[in-house]
């Protein structure tokens, strides 16, 4: 079979996990002797001494439109790239499979490389994607705001001939989150395990080890907590996290510097952190542990949880992850945001070194088994065939239109429109509609007082259309209005914030003195009105931001 694979990500510009799957899955198809191009993206120096032998890797030089000349502004600016890259494809998919054949191109859903190109009349080769973990998914485990383009992921799915992913929660998902002509197919990536150990090597001491980011929707607040329960009961028991730094912190900020705010004294010279290390080095660490622990939110197939296998060590995962499928019966699954479960497991495997030896021994034959790159690649091209043999060989727009459901062009298209519109126009700050915060100064304005001094306005509501809001708090002080206080009729909530800004029950508003109430919610606006009879009946001017003007 001639396959396409498509990826930003590919050696030696690795940056995350789709790069490393594409790379293993290209060397597994072209070891079992199929035709296999790889288009990818050139950063830097056009290193070909990685590529695995034979894949033919088409790389086109990127070099990213300074943003200012691209019209993208405010937290737009984060998409740009995304359009770039998926017109760069599309120009060279087109030109090359003009004088040449391909049976089937795969895509991943993130950033959507492919949308430019399955919305292109011209394009007729089968078009695959595979769910690795869509931004829309990592935004809202991580409490972060929605990043502007990420509705095109939806898009591309809905679009494709062909959807799989790796594991049966990334499918449920994606199932839940966009409404797709046919299910979700799973199949496994590979794994080559060449090269780590012959055998399983017998644990030593009391390490536990932690790979990845320091992300909020890996556990690691949970798992900093439930360690330091552990630790009190070895004195000899260490935990080791290795991975970069994020700012997905509660409110914003470093994550690093958060776990290490919660960490109690009495531990702090047993819990370390080490920055990204090279592969080579990280096998190291992991025959140092007695066990790893991964007990993410959620979690899709990531390459860590095979790594740990692949040395012969077993793991504690989250068990709404794919790493349960991954794992097996050579882990232990545990309950995610739940310190005292997580706690207790840790402890039980501390205290039973031969266990861990045991389950990690099961790991080192199953990884081996089960992911073996010959079978993953004999399982994907009998999907890919399933999908050639559904469309007739042959995909057309005409099919591809068809397969998108009208709530999705609903979802998407107002985004798209705005898309282009800043790409056309390079105006958002100058079209009122353009963003959240231009919809709230005009209806602010229209209906209060507008001082010289800035005016302190509070939010009611501490849901998802806030968190929508936050990203544009900076831009609206610019303007004159101050994000001062967000008000939340949950007491559970009060103390925490939003992007730095203190949630509160709506008797602050009139307690801290601020200037304006603005309803933050579409859907909930009239019961907020209605809540908000006290704030009015103290004088405070109320906006209702989707009522029709006066």
């Amino acid at each position: 079979m001639k396959i396409g694979m498509v990826s930003r990500e590919y050696p030696p510009f690795f940056g995350g996990g789709v790069g490393t799957y594409v790379y293993q899955m290209s060397r597994a198809f072209a070891e079992a002797g199929h035709e296999v191009h790889v288009f990818t993206v050139r950063t830097g120096t056009d290193d070909r001494h990685a590529d695995p032998p034979g894949v033919t890797v088409h790389r086109e030089p990127f070099e990213p439109t300074e943003i200012q000349h691209a019209g993208f502004q405010g937290s737009w600016t984060a998409a740009q790239a995304w359009f770039q890259v998926a017109s760069l494809f599309r120009g060279a998919l087109l030109e090359w499979a003009a004088d040449h054949e391909l049976d089937v191109v795969e895509f991943p859903e993130w950033e959507a490389p492919g949308w430019m190109l399955a919305l292109d009349w011209q394009w007729t080769v089968p078009m695959v994607v595979n769910s690795h973990t869509p931004t829309w998914v990592l935004q809202e485990l991580n409490g972060q705001p929605p990043l502007p383009g990420a509705l095109l992921e939806k898009l591309q799915l809905a679009l494709a001939d062909g959807v799989c992913a790796p594991c049966s929660p990334m499918a449920v998902r994606v199932e839940a989150g966009v409404a797709l002509a046919a299910p979700v197919t799973v199949v496994h990536h590979p794994f080559f395990a060449d090269g780590v150990l012959d055998e399983a090597a017998p644990p030593t001491g009391r390490r536990m080890l932690y790979v990845g980011r320091l992300e909020r929707r890996k556990g690691v607040i949970t798992l900093v907590d439930a360690a330091q329960r552990a630790l009190g009961e070895f004195a000899d028991a260490e935990l080791v996290l290795v991975g970069g730094d994020t700012t997905t912190r509660p409110g914003g900020g470093s994550m690093k510097e958060y776990l290490c705010e919660r960490i109690d004294a009495r531990f702090r010279s047993r819990i370390h952190f080490v920055e990204n290390i090279p592969p080579a080095e990280l096998y190291e660490y992991y025959r140092a542990a007695l066990f790893c622990v991964f007990p993410s939110i959620f979690e899709n197939f990531p390459n860590v949880c095979l790594e740990a296998m692949a040395a012969g060590r077993t793991a504690i995962v989250g068990r709404d992850s794919g790493m349960v499928e991954m794992i097996g019966e050579a882990g232990v699954p545990v309950a995610p945001e739940d310190p005292d479960s997580l706690a207790t497991e840790m402890i039980a495997l501390l205290g039973d070194p031969e266990r861990a030896a045991t389950l990690g021994r099961r790991a080192f034959d199953r990884v081996r088994d089960v992911f073996a790159p010959e079978k993953m690649a004999a399982r994907r091209v009998a999907f890919y065939q399933s999908i050639i043999d559904q469309v007739g060989a042959r995909s057309s727009l005409q099919k591809r239109l068809a397969r998108v459901a009208l709530p999705v062009w609903r979802e998407v298209m107002p985004e798209y429109a705005a898309a282009f519109r800043v790409l056309l126009e390079g105006c958002a700050d100058e079209d009122e509609s353009a963003s959240p915060a231009d919809r709230v100064l005009r209806k602010v304005r229209a209906h209060a007082p507008w001082p010289e001094r800035p005016l302190r306005a509070a939010l009611y509501g501490g849901g998802q259309h806030t968190r929508k809001l936050a990203p544009y708090f900076g831009r609206l002080a610019e303007r004159g209005l101050e994000i001062a206080l967000i008000l939340d009729d949950d007491p559970r909530r009060a103390g925490q914030d939003i992007a730095g800004v203190k949630i509160a029950p709506p008797s602050a508003a009139i307690e801290q003195g601020v200037d304006i109430v603005v309803l933050s919610s579409d859907a909930a606006e009239p019961m907020l009105w209605e809540k908000s009879r006290p704030l009015r009946a103290a004088g405070l001017p109320v906006v209702r931001l989707y009522a029709p003007d006066d």
